[in-house]
């Protein structure tokens, strides 16, 4: 699933589509099988409206238009928000596509567990999938205190904690794992055990990986490209995610891979403390 670098890529690389005007409004009809059905009749009162900004928050991406309405977009595993000359042929898989004029920006999400949704600008933490929230990982320097704080209050793992977007917004299943072992602390670890030298170092973990990943154009596994189609070569970058057996980068111990709470987990047995 795309995290918050590869939202981001995708973020800053629909810039070209800012102060275009939606001349049309298309849909699949597939939308019952998205997470979220589209409001196909308010996205159709968009046309005519000038798109003034692309924003996010976490993995969620805001088109803001000039009629006090945004477009809300969630990647969900397999989505893809595309800019595509009017022209070009539509992708398998195609579910909604707003045309600016000679250009489309396509929505693009073979398994389906994308979003697309209309919000009205200023109410936008209304929304069942933004109101739970947290700050965004990028947007200021993450408040140490109040995430030691909470972290105190639980009993769950190191990685559920880094995982739950409504502590930090953002941060997903290979983030996590880079995060903690940039911080030296194992996923297995209980938060309740967490010190406020550890939670320090998390945090600026956290904002290290992300901040790496954004350079690198995101992390692509297998679907992830940004708004161009280009992938991103973070992949190559990784310090622990997908390179069990492989040596650590800090002490030359294998990798190892583990399943924590169903997802794929990994780290280091020697320099990740428990």
């Amino acid at each position: 699933m795309p995290e918050l670098p590869e939202v981001e890529t995708v973020r800053r690389t629909l810039a070209p589509a800012v102060g275009g005007r939606i001349s049309s409004v298309w849909t699949s009809g597939m939308g019952l099988h998205m997470a979220r059905r589209p409001p196909v009749a308010r996205l159709r009162a968009l046309v005519g409206a000038r798109i003034t900004a692309i924003r996010r928050h976490g993995k969620y991406l805001l088109v803001d238009t000039d009629r006090g309405a945004a477009v809300l977009v969630h990647l969900g595993m397999t989505g893809r928000l595309r800019l595509h000359a009017a022209a070009d042929p539509r992708a398998p898989h195609t579910h909604v596509v707003l045309g600016l004029g000679r250009r489309e920006l396509r929505f693009i999400d073979p398994r389906r567990f994308g979003q697309v949704d209309v919000v009205a600008r200023g109410r936008e933490r209304e929304h069942p999938g933004l109101a739970a929230l947290g700050p965004d990982a990028l947007d200021q320097a993450i408040d140490v205190a109040a995430m030691l704080a909470r972290a105190r209050a639980k009993r769950t793992t190191l990685k559920a904690f880094v995982l739950d977007q409504g502590v930090i917004a953002g941060v997903g299943n290979i983030y996590a794992s880079e995060a903690l072992w940039r911080a030296r602390l194992r996923p297995t670890m209980r938060t309740h055990k967490l010190t406020a030298a550890a939670a320090a170092r998390l945090a600026a973990a956290i904002r290290e990986v992300l901040e790496r990943a954004l350079d690198n154009g995101g992390t692509t596994l297998s679907d992830f490209v940004d708004a161009d189609g280009t992938a991103g070569e973070n992949a190559d970058y990784l310090w622990v995610y997908d390179r069990a057996g492989q040596p650590c980068e800090r002490c030359r111990t294998a990798i190892k891979r583990s399943v924590l709470q169903g997802r794929a987990t990994y780290y280091c047995p020697t320099c990740q403390t428990p």
